[in-house]
């Protein structure tokens, strides 16, 4: 792993003063209306505003705001991984993407609209159809 700047990683910094959560026991995201029930989550989150990423692909140079994600990059581009069904010799790229998969072979579709009685396999399907015919493609938030 090489930092963008070509020199060391930056030294973590010590956590700041534990962020008191919402009544709801949620804590919120100081730049955007983003919500967590977890302090790391919304450390990690709001990394993001701020553009860096310091972990270089030393292959391709592609830059990363979090180490999994170089790590997953260099998985899945540079090294080849897939992880194949096992039923039509599909190959995925990640192993979250062969459950969500395996879940069309095995007819579980357990992701619901909150709107209708519509049902999918996969939750991004899910919230594709609650935007486009219930909210007029609003943005339909996560449940994490």
């Amino acid at each position: 792993m090489v930092p963008a700047s070509g020199a060391a990683p930056p030294a973590p910094q010590p956590p700041g003063p534990p962020r008191a959560p919402l009544k709801d026991g949620r804590y919120r995201c100081s730049q955007c209306d983003y919500t967590t029930n977890k302090d790391w989550h919304l450390k990690q989150h709001e990394a993001s505003h701020s553009g860096d990423k310091p972990f270089n692909c030393d292959v391709c140079g592609a830059s990363f705001n979090r180490k999994g994600n170089l790590k997953r990059h260099r998985n899945i581009i540079h090294e080849g991984i897939r992880y194949p069904c096992l039923v039509c010799d599909k190959q995925l790229t990640t192993d979250s993407h062969l459950r969500a998969h395996m879940n069309k072979h095995n007819g579980y579709k357990p992701y619901k609209c909150q709107f209708c009685e519509a049902t999918f396999y996969r939750s991004d399907k899910c919230r594709q159809h609650e935007r486009k015919n219930h909210l007029n493609n609003a943005v339909v938030p996560t449940s994490k």
